[in-house]
């Protein structure tokens, strides 16, 4: 089966009959699904299931399918609909559909040869262009060459590293399921310097595939701790509702929905962050003492992606 494992249940069914397939064989899956009712941005994932009800397959094959759904109703629907002429032209043009996407295949650029460095080769700028391309810094290279091989592509990097205070959260949605492979992680970053929070939204137990979204953080010391948005939530046992920025932006968006509750409070991180052509390179290094404490975060923003290296 087909099965509806986290984002948002659209209207229809949470599950679809896949048929047998034999190595190399392709087949065709459908799910009718609707869109909402209420305007907004709407994200569904789904995974395959073996008939015993177990999740399976990795973040390179058979991982997360996702819809992504834009409801706008800023138009006016007209009080009587009127259908346009068919133009006469021999074949029909099929009407839109929604259509499910496998995360690994969104790639931008050719996958290098395994004998090669797996970063991205670093394209020239234009020579209109201000800004400087170089290579990352080399202590991104593990998460570059996981990112590449997810389909991210950055290109190169426009500026030297900036160093900012930061916070950092982790999350878990289905915490409590007792397949691991069913607790996905989810991280929030918040940025000193440009006050940004980033909502890396897991589509696994390791980050390994997640999207992004980006707020302002507009918390400050006149506001209460927890978010009056969060009044009266109660967590489940062992977690807790989080506070001040983070609470304000996963209370006012809802988030425990899409990426769960944190089990643990934010803590405070030294920030490392190099801009590329297309996303963002982040260090988020704990202030623990030691030095093999901290996450690489990629992101690329055209397809709203990112991918995340923890230290072992």
């Amino acid at each position: 089966m087909l099965t509806f494992v986290a984002g948002d249940a659209l209207p229809g069914p949470g599950r679809a009959l896949v048929p047998t397939a034999f190595p190399d064989q392709m087949v065709d899956i459908s799910v009718d699904l609707g869109t909402p009712d209420r305007p907004g941005a709407y994200v569904s994932y789904w995974r395959l299931q073996t008939p015993s009800e177990h999740h399976f397959g990795a973040v390179l094959f058979g991982a997360v399918l996702f819809v992504d759904v834009i409801v706008d109703t800023s138009a006016e629907m007209p009080d009587t609909l009127v259908m346009p002429t068919p133009p006469a032209a021999p074949e029909l043009t099929p009407e839109p559909t929604l259509t499910a996407t496998l995360l690994p295949t969104l790639t931008k650029t050719p996958m290098a040869p395994a004998t090669e460095d797996p970063r991205p080769t670093a394209s020239p700028m234009p020579e209109s262009d201000s800004l400087v391309c170089r290579e990352p810094d080399a202590r991104f290279a593990p998460v570059l060459a996981q990112a590449f091989s997810a389909g991210l592509d950055l290109q190169c990097a426009t500026g030297p590293i900036s160093e900012s205070s930061g916070e950092l959260q982790v999350f878990w949605w289905n915490a409590e399921h007792p397949d691991p492979n069913r607790r996905f992680r989810s991280l929030m970053l918040a940025r000193g310097d440009s006050r940004t929070i980033y909502v890396l939204n897991g589509k696994d137990a390791t980050t390994y595939s997640a999207d992004i979204k980006i707020h302002r953080d507009a918390w400050d010391p006149s506001m209460p701790e927890r978010p009056t948005a969060c009044a009266g939530l109660t967590p489940p046992q062992g977690h807790l509702v989080p506070t001040r920025g983070f609470g304000e932006v996963w209370c006012t968006q809802s988030l425990w929905i899409s990426i769960g509750w944190p089990q643990e409070p934010a803590i405070a991180v030294r920030l490392m962050v190099q801009e590329t052509q297309d996303g963002l390179l982040l260090e988020a290094r704990k202030a623990t003492g030691r030095t093999d404490d901290f996450y690489l975060v990629a992101i690329d923003f055209s397809p709203r992606l990112a991918t995340v290296y923890q230290a072992p």
